[in-house]
């Protein structure tokens, strides 16, 4: 038997001695190196300084902007009220924390809506996440025509650019609030209670339909096809893997390994990526 804790930055074993007449105990300090945090230069210091109030943790609900989220129903359809699902007692812990914590933050609000979607949790990493399964409500709901931007013509906006950056968000939950009358459909049932979002919360939800392994190569294909233009004979060579992803086609072969391979050779040794300039002389 042993216990390792850690006191002042390092770490501590403690562990009894199974051998010898008299069983006692040993202290092995453990000595490992302190985090001494990440080396940033200092302009982008100077820069995350005067900007600090952007890293700050919410506390309260986004600001009201030009578009809100709306819940469209079809016509004539019945509020979806599905029972709970069952979970280990240690998942309703983790479950009551993060109520509370959206209840602390102003994101979720008591509610006694005719609608009610079930609650549960999934693993991430090495912690529980609180999800809403809105299957049935997204089956009476009208969906979105809003269209996606031209990915292609995206690209050729870059020509010329020669700086480029990204942005993570800290989350991309509850970044868009919820119109005001579509505020009762977001709610959810734990063992606690009823409770609407007043907030948008963006879910991957669970499914039957396809296996994990699918649904990550389909986004692998997905990441890939935004470079198709960089690559030659890109739809030849990812034929064989595009295949895949029919119904029920799922079948991972030596043809698939090689098209896999290739293509991600392809990506990875493509000599050129440079966006050509478009010129009405060309035209």
């Amino acid at each position: 038997m042993f216990m390792i804790f850690t006191i002042g930055g390092k770490k501590y074993k403690f562990q009894g001695i199974d051998s010898g007449p008299q069983k006692s105990s040993t202290f092995q300090h453990l000595a490992v190196e302190t985090d001494q945090g990440l080396n940033i230069p200092s302009p982008l210091q100077t820069i995350l300084d005067n900007h600090a109030s952007i890293f700050e943790e919410p506390t309260a609900l986004p600001l009201v902007r030009t578009q809100t989220h709306s819940i469209t129903l079809l016509p004539n359809s019945t509020p979806p009220n599905i029972r709970p699902y069952r979970c280990p007692h240690s998942q309703k812990n983790e479950i009551e924390k993060q109520v509370q914590q959206l209840l602390d933050l102003g994101l979720i609000q008591p509610s006694n809506s005719p609608f009610s979607s079930p609650c549960c949790s999934y693993a991430k990493r090495t912690t529980w996440r609180m999800c809403v399964d809105y299957r049935a409500l997204n089956k009476i709901t009208v969906a979105g025509k809003y269209l996606i931007p031209n990915i292609d013509e995206l690209l050729d906006e870059l020509y010329g650019a020669k700086v480029f950056s990204k942005l993570d968000l800290r989350s991309d939950y509850y970044q868009i609030r919820v119109a005001n009358h579509d505020v009762p459909k977001t709610t959810f049932h734990t063992h606690l209670g009823h409770y609407e979002f007043e907030v948008k919360k963006i879910l991957r939800s669970k499914s039957g339909q396809s296996p994990l392994m699918l649904n990550r190569f389909r986004g692998f294909l997905g990441l890939t096809g935004y470079y198709r233009r960089f690559v030659r004979n890109f739809g030849i060579i990812a034929r064989p893997l595009t295949a895949l992803t029919k119904k029920d086609g799922f079948l991972w072969s030596t043809e698939a390994l090689c098209a896999f391979k290739a293509l991600k050779l392809a990506l990875t040794t493509e000599l050129v990526l440079r966006v050509s300039q478009i010129l009405l002389s060309n035209l």
